[in-house]
């Protein structure tokens, strides 16, 4: 609702009128003290605030020269929090001073506007009137005193979940190289805005030249990220703006925390696994690709270093807990030294930490190791691959037998078919089956509880639970056929990542090369398809969302823009997909 000064209410009056008026106000407030209630007078005001006008316009050129920006509003609003909704670029040397009065909002800038250059002023989605209403969307303004106004622009969405993430600062920073990433937390980007209400996002106006885009949680607005404790996202490709805008960029926000880390504790056991409690963390990915920046030191014999064999599975992908296997872990005392620049290419953590002594001295294993299985709980579509695997608590070995009935996969009208088994990790076995999925088939894998020993020659514990695998049956099954335009990386020729996401709750992932196009049969029903090209090694068949530290960018991704409709014994075909 907007609000009046007292000059509108009651207008000029001579000053016989002005007494009456005063004097009735007063009898009224003496006669209202027995209940006060909300005035009446319409519905609550919901509406959003709009921009009338400006001051100088938007795209005006030869402005005079002056030192101030005005906008006027369409209602009054909110002065709390303002100066975090107004970003300039590029950014004042000084704070501008940041006045609003009623509908009315007055940039003061600390110097007068220099001649040729294009000033941007940007209005925050998240501007509010007295009730509360915001913008929704940020605003830019820009002018110039020259004859000229930068054209760039950059566009896209943040999300965060697959969801519009709204209200997150999207950063440019000019001629930014990745060698200068540990500035980010003491640099003001050159260009800075809100994502609105659906988590689009524009930056404009910007002058020919190379960026780096990032998004971040700027929960503090002090328009700097907080390296370790704000969200961040990054694009899946470095802005080098020339004549074309860079439209549909996509960033998404994600929680990884790769604040630097520093060794709190170690521990053993039997089994010869390393535990290492971290405070801070870094990502289980970068350690299993650099295990030989770990070693253990011996105590008494300098010669005698190693490195750990292999990491075992972060339960829940943990980042502050590290499990380590060390082959032939003799009995000493050692020091545990990490050299964590390997983790982090700005080289925030110090060289190398340590943690000693660490005492080594194992007593008799005779703990049985504890087997997981995973497998898929939902029915396979055709072309997808059956497969169990196995994970344990300590490193295992799956020996072969000539015994009947040790190992075996079979139909569940025990028909046995042929198969193989390959070791991913010293903790972890994959068994396949050596055929094509058969339509409305359940296999079944048989394991003996014997053919599994830990190095100590344990057996696996009595709580084997191996889930079977379905495929559905043939006639609810249909196809889609499309193709891809990679227009990100037009050379790039390995797999992408396919991903139907079934609106009745289910989601078929395969991770395929696609040259003309690509056939995948599917259950009827309605589908969103992602197409993303699956680059990382790191993380074959999962959607990598880039990090910071050391800094490589997203995989890009597309969402083809209507639902698919796959309905049995028939094939939908004709469908395009483009990623940019």
């Amino acid at each position: 609702m907007r609000s009046y000064s007292p000059h509108v209410l009651f207008p000029r009056l001579r000053p016989a009128g002005l007494i009456v008026v005063v004097v009735a106000v007063h009898w009224l407030s003496l006669g209202s003290c027995a209940k006060i209630v909300a005035p009446s007078g319409g519905p609550e005001d919901k509406d959003a605030p709009t921009i009338l006008s400006s001051e100088p316009q938007s795209l005006q050129t030869g402005i005079p020269a002056g030192d101030r920006f005005t906008a006027y509003f369409s209602e009054d609003i909110r002065t709390q929090g303002i100066e975090q909704q107004v970003f300039i670029s590029p950014r004042p040397t000084r704070e501008p001073e940041i006045k609003v009065k009623g509908g009315r909002l007055t940039v003061v800038f600390p110097d007068s506007f220099a001649v040729n250059q294009t000033y941007v002023v940007t209005l925050g989605s998240l501007i509010s009137d007295l009730r509360g209403n915001s913008l929704g969307s940020s605003a830019s303004f820009a002018f110039t005193r020259g004859d000229f106004i930068d054209t760039g622009s950059v566009s896209g969405v943040v999300t965060a979940g697959d969801a519009p993430a709204s209200g997150i600062g999207v950063a440019l920073y000019r001629r930014f190289t990745p060698q200068r990433l540990g500035d980010l937390d003491s640099l003001y980007p050159d260009y800075f805005t809100l994502s609105g209400s659906d988590g689009a996002f524009e930056l404009g106006f910007l002058p020919i030249d190379d960026y780096f885009i990032l998004a971040f949680d700027d929960a503090d607005r002090n328009e700097w990220f907080t390296y370790g404790s704000e969200r961040f996202g990054v694009t899946s490709l470095s802005v080098r703006l020339s004549e074309r805008r860079f439209d549909n960029l996509e960033l998404r926000i994600q929680n990884i925390d790769t604040s630097q880390a520093s060794i709190l504790g170690v521990t053993t056991s039997p089994d010869g696994l390393v535990r290492v409690n971290l405070l801070g963390s870094v990502l289980p990915q970068d350690v299993a690709a650099h295990l030989s920046s770990i070693e253990l030191h011996s105590l008494s014999d300098s010669s005698l270093r190693m490195s750990p064999a292999a990491l075992i599975d972060p339960l829940g992908n943990a980042r502050s807990k590290l499990t380590l296997y060390f082959e032939d872990l003799p009995s000493d005392s050692f020091a545990l030294k990490i050299d964590f620049r390997e983790f982090y290419a700005d080289r925030r953590a110090a060289d190398t930490q340590s943690f000693a002594p660490y005492i080594f001295s194992p007593g008799p294993d005779q703990n049985s190791p504890k087997i997981t299985f995973a497998a898929p709980v939902r029915p396979l579509a055709p072309g997808e691959s059956v497969h169990w695997k196995l994970t344990a608590s300590e490193p295992i070995s799956l020996f072969s037998s000539s015994e009947p009935d040790v190992l075996s996969v079979s139909y569940s009208d025990g028909t046995e078919l042929d198969y193989s088994f390959e070791q991913l990790t010293p903790f972890s076995y994959q068994i396949n089956a050596q055929t094509a999925p058969l339509p409305g088939a359940t296999y079944i894998l048989n394991l003996a509880q014997s053919l599994v020993v830990d190095l100590a020659g344990n057996t696996a514990d009595d709580s084997l639970k191996i889930p079977e695998i379905s495929v559905w049956p043939a006639d609810s099954m249909g196809g889609v056929t499309f193709s891809v335009e990679n227009r990100h990386s037009p050379e790039y020729d390995g797999d992408y990542l396919i991903t139907f996401d079934r609106l009745e709750g289910d989601e078929y992932r395969s991770s395929k090369s696609i040259t003309d196009s690509v056939t995948v049969e599917l259950p009827a029903g309605s589908y969103i398809l992602q197409v993303a090209q699956d680059s990382d090694t790191l993380t074959p068949g999962v959607l990598f969302d880039g990090t910071l530290y050391p800094l490589r960018l997203a995989e890009p991704r597309t969402f083809y823009p209507d639902t698919i409709e796959v309905r049995p014994r028939f094939v939908t075909s004709g469908i395009s997909v483009i990623i940019e």
